[in-house]
């Protein structure tokens, strides 16, 4: 589209999502069940989506075209998906508790990598859309922003700690905003691409985010 276009696709960015994009691509190479998304929603988020009260952003509107079902809170008790504040805070305020247990901070999110990188072995393509650094540079606080990234530090400590040696973890984002809460604004900083595991090479001639999606398809491509 040529343009940032906030975080809901209108008709335009969703056509461009239904006819191609990498859930799509992978499910279509190796099976929908060999896709995942990472990110559990509680009842009250489906429950306003189907009510025309709630839209989708545009990674959770392209998983859900290709087929993908978004997990709830039966995927969460089950640990084969993590909340999105990464130690799961707000789901144990609602009584919801991962496997063994909630455990705040740092060494819950780290808790809840390790789970992920076991729920996701042997997928073709599992995505974590971590929207929280958005909206608190938006709205937060330089305390939330502190508080959040220390909680994804830990989570992808976790991650990297469980993870099959075959897997390739890829972190990225199409933009910054919460390393700068002078303003409410997005940045113009350059955004991290950290790629650990056996696809790095695929990777090493990226200068964009145009440049993620054929890295990843390249790494699927690969013996």
């Amino acid at each position: 589209m040529d343009r940032h276009y906030g975080p809901w696709p209108g008709p335009t960015l969703k056509r461009l999502l239904d006819e191609g994009q990498l859930f799509s691509w992978a499910a279509r190479r190796f099976g929908l069940d060999a896709v995942a998304w990472g990110g559990a929603y509680p009842a009250g988020f489906f429950d306003a989506l189907e009510r025309g009260r709630l839209r989708l952003n545009a990674p959770a509107y392209a998983a859900r075209s290709a087929g993908v079902v978004l997990p709830g809170e039966v995927a969460y008790r089950s640990g084969s998906a993590v909340a999105a504040d990464l130690d799961g805070a707000w789901f144990a305020s609602q009584g919801i508790e991962p496997p063994g247990g909630f455990v705040p901070g740092p060494p819950g999110a780290e808790r809840a990598g390790e789970r992920l990188a076991a729920a996701v072995a042997g997928t073709a393509f599992a995505f974590l859309d971590v929207w929280l650094t958005d909206r608190i540079g938006h709205r937060g606080s330089v305390g939330e922003g502190r508080d959040l990234v220390r909680r994804l530090d830990a989570f992808v400590a976790g991650v990297l700690r469980a993870r099959e040696p075959a897997m390739t973890v890829v972190i990225t984002s199409d933009h910054g905003n919460v390393e700068d809460l002078a303003h409410r604004r997005h940045t113009r900083a350059d955004v991290p691409l950290i790629v650990v595991g056996p696809g790095e090479r695929a990777f090493e001639g990226a200068r964009s985010i145009l440049d993620v999606a054929p890295a990843v398809r390249a790494v699927w491509a690969a013996p």
